[in-house]
C-alpha cells in the first residue's frame, strides 16, 4: 500500500499545482463555462487522488475509474498530437504525463490487490 499511497499522494499534489493556475486565469476561450468547467471538474479529481493517498486499501475500487479519468485526457492528447490538430507544447506533455500516471494508477492498484492476498 505504500506505493499507492505515494504514487496518489504525487499526483494529486501535482495535479492542484498544475490546475490552479486554469482556475485563477481568465479563460482564452469562447466558452468560459467550458474551460472553468474543465479545471473545476479536473481538479475535484485531485481532490480524490489525495483521499485515495490517506487510505489506499479503503479506496482500492476507486482506483480502475482513476485509471479512466487518465485517459481520459491522455488518449486525446495522443491521438490529436499524432494527427497534427495539437502541437508538442505544455497541453500535448501534461497528456503524457497523464498516461505515466494512468500506468502508474495501474500499477498501484494490482500491486495493492496482491498486497491484500499475501
Amino acid at each position: 500500500m505504500k506505493f499507492a499511497r505515494i504514487v496518489y499522494l504525487v499526483a494529486g499534489l501535482y495535479g492542484v499545482l498544475v490546475l490552479t493556475p486554469g482556475l485563477l486565469a481568465p479563460p482564452v476561450s469562447s466558452s468560459p463555462l467550458l474551460v472553468y468547467g474543465f479545471f473545476a471538474s479536473a481538479f475535484v479529481w485531485q481532490l480524490l487522488f489525495l483521499v485515495i493517498a490517506r487510505w489506499p486499501e479503503r479506496l482500492r475500487v476507486l482506483m480502475p475509474v482513476t485509471v479512466l479519468e487518465k485517459a481520459a485526457f491522455f488518449g486525446p492528447a495522443l491521438v490529436l498530437h499524432q494527427r497534427g490538430a495539437i502541437p508538442a507544447d505544455a497541453t500535448f506533455y501534461v497528456g503524457l504525463a497523464d498516461g505515466v500516471l494512468m500506468v502508474l494508477f495501474t500499477v498501484a492498484w494490482w500491486w495493492s490487490g496482491r498486497a491484500r492476498t499475501v
